[in-house]
Order: C-alpha cells, then structure tokens, then sequence
C-alpha cells in the first residue's frame, strides 16, 4: 500500500487493517466491553468482600508469613541434604585456606 492509500483510507479502516478485524469482529468486541462496563456499574464491592473465597483468602493471609518461613526452612534443609557432598567440600576446602598459614 502506498502512502496516498493510506491517506485515501478512513480513520475506521486503519484501525481495523491494524487490528486485523473484520467490522462484524469489531463490532462484536465494542459489545462485549460496553456490556461488560454497564454490569460491572451493578456489582457492589461488599459482595465481593462478603463471599466465602475471599473470606477465607483473607483469613490465610494471616498464615502466610509463617507458611514462607517454613518454606524457606524446609527448602534449605532440603538443599542441605541433595547437595550435601559439594557443600562439605566447599567447606573443607574455605576451613583448610584459612588454617593453612597457622601450620608449621
């Protein structure tokens, strides 16, 4: 397409030549999201606050600081034990450099 095309197009046509949409597509789109505004206007938020999941999603929230220490605890003691060989290697080898100089 040249440019003297793009400038001959209507405003509408770019748009859906960008999105690659038909005009039944886009009108279908413009629906949804219209329809989708004017009911989330009806949804009050003590509603959604008074259900049951987020109920109980607010009640763990209490838990979840001591649900991340945990996980943290129990992951390194894993890590501790998978790579036990290289970490004692590591070890031995920071312990002999530091008490190399004090040998005689």
């Amino acid at each position: 397409m040249s440019t003297e095309e793009e400038v001959a197009m209507p405003a509408h046509t770019k748009v859906l030549t960008a999105l690659d949409l038909s005009v039944v597509e886009f009108a279908v789109l413009i629906g949804f999201w219209s329809l989708l505004a004017v009911l989330c206007s009806y949804i009050d938020m003590d509603m959604v606050f008074d259900s049951l999941p987020f109920r109980m999603l607010n009640a763990a929230a209490g838990f979840l600081p001591m649900l991340t220490y945990a996980g943290i605890v129990i992951g390194g003691v894993y890590g501790l034990y998978k790579f036990r060989s290289p970490i004692t290697a590591s070890i031995v080898a920071i312990l002999s450099r530091l008490t190399k100089g004090k040998r005689r």
